[in-house]
């Protein structure tokens, strides 16, 4: 059983090397079923229900930001506010069908635009279009728009201290390791060249200033001038 285990986690490894993918399945496994049936069940809210679980799949599993951790919490509130706003256009403008096309024209372009000025803006692109898809997509009245903003908001308060305490993704700078091994490589370099005679050496004061080594050079230069 052992290397049937060992072979699993083997294969899993070479498919996702960092867990990314095992972490956030594993996150919304656990979260996405227990919200959707504490509205169903507990709060008797099908539409509530909808909503948590659409909201916690998006936001745990759509979405995997990095950096320190106050950033990524930073990164999720943004993204919780970003869900209820776009919640309410949807649905205000899921009303007449001329305006919900258009208000998924606009906010298509401005979600998709905006991901080339913020790589977490890019990062996010599909659960916020998500956000907005959803209610726009199925008109109801606007009396219900309380409880789809009940079911975003809980699956936003259960995110935020999902992904800082269920197998949070391990603080990493890409860029910091490779930087320093360039540092520490040219670093070698300029230690070797100063070590180096010649010209690839270090230069003595009286070859970078001979005037001011011979000060009867310049005098002598000039007889011969003359």
């Amino acid at each position: 059983m052992s290397g049937r285990a060992a072979r699993w986690v083997t294969w899993l490894r070479d498919r996702d090397p960092d867990l990314a993918a095992t972490r956030r399945a594993a996150r919304t496994a656990l979260v996405m079923p227990a919200l959707f049936a504490l509205c169903t069940e507990v709060l008797r809210s099908p539409t509530m229900a909808g909503y948590a679980a659409f909201g916690s799949f998006s936001m745990l599993l759509l979405v995997d930001y990095s950096g320190p951790m106050v950033e990524r919490l930073r990164a999720q509130a943004a993204l919780a506010v970003a869900w209820l706003v776009l919640i309410c256009a949807g649905t205000l403008a899921a009303g007449q069908l001329w305006l919900a096309v258009l208000g998924t024209v606009v906010v298509g372009f401005a979600v998709l635009f905006a991901g080339v000025v913020s790589s977490v803006l890019a990062g996010s692109a599909t659960a916020l279009l998500l956000a907005f898809v959803l209610p726009v997509s199925a008109p109801v009245p606007l009396s219900q728009l309380p409880e789809r903003l009940a079911g975003a908001g809980l699956a936003a308060a259960v995110a935020l201290p999902a992904v800082a305490l269920l197998w949070p993704r391990p603080v990493a700078d890409p860029l910091s390791a490779p930087a320093a091994a360039v540092c520490r490589a040219a670093a070698s370099y300029l230690r070797a060249r100063a070590s180096l005679p010649g010209p690839d050496g270090p230069v003595s004061a009286a070859d970078r200033f001979p005037a001011a080594a011979d000060p009867t050079a310049g005098s002598r230069a000039d007889q011969r001038g003359g």
